[in-house]
Parts: C-alpha cells; structure tokens; sequence
C-alpha cells in the first residue's frame, strides 16, 4: 500500500510563497510521491537546484518573507518567553545597501545597555543581478576581530539557470571547499533541454569522485512542445532510472493538459498517475489553476467496485491567485471517496493593501473547516508599505487551541519620509488608542471598552522594562507621566486578561 502523495501537497502549497518551509499534516489514506514527479512542472521548484536567491532579512519558519521593499535599516527582534510571559530582546540587524541590493548584514546581541556585533553577512552579485557571494564572519571577543567561517559561492549560464554552487570554509588563513554542486545543460539544435544532469562533490566523502544527483532526459514533438521527460535518481555510484513524464495537449495548445506518471518495474513502464483536467493560470510561470490526480492502484475502502487496469480518482486541487502579486491566496484539496469527492484540507493565503502576507493558515475539513497550523501578523506599516512594528502569533492545533504570541520585529528608518506617525494599521480591535506620538509629558490611553484591570508596561528599546503600572479605565481614558524618561524610543505593552496590544512610541 502507499502511503501519503505529501510532495506534491507540499509542492502546490510551497507555490504560494516564494520559500515556504511549513511541515503539512496529513492524516488518513494517503499516497507516495518522489521528487521527480511531475510537481516540478507545475510548480517553481526545479530538481535543478534553480534557487531563488532572494535577499531577506529576516525568514522565520511560518514564511514570513521581508523582500527588499520591506526591509528597514535596522530591525529588533525578539523572541517570545513562556517563562516570563513576555518578548525579551534576541539581536539586532543592521542593514547596508547598494542599488537597492543588500550588501552587508550585521548581527548584535544585547549585552548590559547596549549591542556588541556577533555574526555579519557579506552579499555580492553578478553583473545581471544574481546573488555570486555569500560570506559569513562571526567575531572573536578574545582576539577583538572578525573571523571567516562559510562562503557560499554561485554560477549561472546565459539563461540564469545555476550550474555551479560552491561551500567553503575558511581554515588555516585560506577557503577549503567542501561542497560542491553543479548541473550541466545539453541542448539540442533548437537549444532546448535535452539531458540535465546533476552532481555533487563532498570532502567529507570522497575528494576524488563527483556522485550523481539526479538526470533528466526531455523529448519533443513536431511542434517543440515537451513529449516526455525520463527521471534518474542519483545512486551511490551511477544515475538510476526511475519515472516517466508523458504530456499530452489538446490541438495545438502549447499548456498541456494531462500528464501521465510511469514507474519502471521490470525493464518496464508502468503508468501508475494520472494529472488531468489541468487548468492554467498562467503557464509560463507555471502556475496551475485546477487538476485532478488519479490512480490504479487498488483501495477496498476507496472503491469497492474496482476493475483491473481502470484509472481511480484520488484527489483534486483548485487555486486562486493574489490579482497583482500571482502568490496562492487559496489552495483546496478534495479527495475522492466512494463516487463522492469530499473536502480534505485548504490552505488560505491574506495579504494586506501593502502586498505583505498577513496571515497564512492550513485548515483541514471535519463538520466544517478548522485551522491546524497557522501565522497571523499583527502590527503598522507606513504609507509605503514597510513595516514599523510587527507582532508575529502562530496557532498549532497540537499544542493549544489558542493563538501563541511568537516574535515581535521592530523596524527603524533612516530617511525622514520614513515617518513612525504615519502609519496604517493591520491589526484587530485595539485595546486603547495612545496618544499623542511622538509625545513630550503626558502619554494619554484611551478605550471605548471598560476594563478594570489594564496593565501597562514600558520598555526601553533595548527590552529592558522601564515601568509597569495597572489602571482601569472606567473613565474612558488615563494618562501617564513620561517627562522624566530620556528622548527615544520606547515600547507601550497593554494587557487586558489574554488580549494583549504592544505600540511604539517616540520620546522626545
């Protein structure tokens, strides 16, 4: 029997967001994927390790990516602690940029009232863009100097495919390779793909041999549309042959419409998948839009009825797309169970009027749709979009049946158009709205809701608590007294029961 088809769920979720790591949950019957399956075609994940080598400043494992558009000069995170129940202070990142590309990351971790610089990343680029160089410096407190540890070097060819990544690390004054990896391209006359080929070479192996990674073998038709796609997995000493891709297309269509797996069993092709009904949103960059998937395999419980050699239908997805940004707002899995398709699970995709992910969640279908992991970001952006203060929470249905505070990013601007007051908020109903900021005295609270009990409690940019105090605000409104506080940033944190508010705010 097989077990559960989970690359190619990952690999449709994984099409929502440019580098999405999160671990899906499956349960019940479920079906065997590999690698080379035809989820590389209609996806962007590529066996040829084409990465998307993007700049980020910050990438925590529910996807939350900070592109270039998003990133300050400087950003604090910090880290939540159940013990404490509270955020405490892990770095700080500084950012340094040329044409609009980052160059250098520098790491600093709090130490008494201040940051001393701990790790800092390098990034250089090729003449068309592409990152080339990566170098990662941890600093020595004893030798009061920086000291190299990885490089990460990159080659592309003529089309941007990558065809040479390189790790090394730095030993004895010099970079000592102990990585590599490369893909060779041969084309035919028409310079299309017609073998891919992958290797890697490791020092801690063998510094003597390259191993195989994988292959690909492509056909064309009579129009120059791809006929089929031979896969080769790579084994300890030669490529094996594997599976089969055959495409089929309706008339001239150059989007195919159904793919057809086979599986080599005794110098033999099986065909043993089945991808029809596809739908595309936009071919080119391989984004699907609807499919189904079936089987021959035989499943008493899936289908009593079951005749030899019939296809069986399994599952079947349908998404939709952000209108600008071509990002998966809505991928939905039905699977098919007697002669009724039924709901299996959905994952949902927001992004706020800034193009910036606000909330992503995997929900599964039981009497109705209930979320089993998810991220929420709470927070301001500015009118530009960036982000100046961002409270991350995730939900994980194994652990609590409650959102979970996780980290809270704040982000400083140097440009003055940057301005903290002006900002737009992508959070829910607010405990109390505070005010004025920046402020000079007299920092005002104000509710519309009655709450006997709201805690509040000022931070110092460095998350050293400065103040903690518990007012009520039947009055609809309090104050507090901040002439005696240095100029500055500051963090106000309100905690009504399990409602929780965190702002910024500029001493002056």
């Amino acid at each position: 029997m097989k077990t559960r088809l989970t690359l190619i769920m990952m690999a449709i979720f994984m099409a929502a967001s440019a580098t999405a790591q999160t671990e899906i949950r499956t349960t019940g019957k479920a079906y065997e994927a590999r690698k080379q399956s035809f989820s590389s075609k209609i996806t962007s994940i590529s066996n040829t390790k084409n990465f998307r080598h993007s700049n980020t400043a910050y990438d925590p494992i529910m996807e939350i990516d900070f592109q270039i558009v998003h990133v300050a000069d400087t950003m604090f995170t910090y880290n939540w602690d159940e013990f404490s129940a509270s955020f405490e202070l892990e770095k700080r990142e500084v950012f340094t940029y040329e044409n609009e590309k980052v160059i250098l990351i520098v790491e600093e971790e709090p130490m008494n009232e201040g940051f001393y610089s701990s790790r800092r990343t390098h990034y250089s680029y090729h003449p068309g863009g592409m990152l080339a160089e990566q170098t990662i410096d941890f600093f020595d407190p004893e030798e009061n100097m920086w000291i190299p540890m990885i490089r990460k070097s990159y080659e592309y060819d003529q089309q941007g495919n990558i065809i040479m990544e390189e790790e090394s690390m730095w030993y004895q004054g010099e970079w000592i390779p102990h990585f590599r990896y490369r893909v060779e391209y041969q084309l035919n006359e028409n310079n299309m793909k017609e073998i891919v080929t992958a290797e890697y070479w490791s020092s801690f192996i063998d510094e003597e041999k390259w191993f195989p990674s994988f292959r690909e073998q492509y056909q064309y038709d009579d129009m120059g549309r791809v006929e089929s796609i031979i896969f080769c997995a790579g084994g300890n000493v030669e490529f094996v042959t594997e599976a089969r891709e055959d495409f089929f297309y309706e008339g001239d269509a150059t989007e195919y419409s159904t793919i057809i797996i086979n599986e080599l069993m005794d110098e033999e092709w099986i065909a043993t998948y089945k991808i029809t009904d596809m739908q595309w949103h936009n071919f080119e960059k391989e984004l699907i839009k609807s499919a189904t998937v079936y089987d021959k395999e035989y499943w008493d419980d899936l289908k009593p009825d079951f005749e030899e050699d019939e296809w069986i239908p399994l599952f079947r997805w349908s998404l939709e797309y952000h209108p600008v940004l071509d990002q998966v707002i809505l991928f939905n899995e039905e699977v098919f169970f007697g002669d009724t398709w039924f709901p299996l699970f959905r994952v949902v995709s927001k992004y706020n009027e800034h193009h910036f992910l606000v909330n992503k969640e995997l929900q599964f279908h039981f009497d109705g749709w209930e979320t089993d992991y998810g991220i929420a970001v709470h927070g301001y952006f500015c009118e530009k979009g960036q982000p100046l203060d961002l409270r991350l929470l995730v939900f994980d249905a194994w652990e609590s049946d409650q959102w979970q505070n996780f980290q809270w990013l704040l982000f400083e601007y140097t440009k003055e158009e940057e301005d903290a007051t002006s900002v737009s908020p992508v959070k829910p109903a607010e405990l109390a709205r505070v005010f004025p900021n920046p402020v000079n005295d007299r920092l005002f609270i104000a509710s519309e809701e009655f709450h006997s009990e709201l805690q509040v409690r000022i931070f110092n940019i460095a998350g050293q608590k400065i103040s903690e105090k518990t007012v009520n605000t039947s009055a609809g409104q309090t104050s507090l007294e901040m002439s005696h506080l240095p100029s500055g940033i500051y963090m106000v944190s309100l905690i009504a029961g399990e409602k929780q508010q965190t702002v910024k705010i500029i001493k002056r």
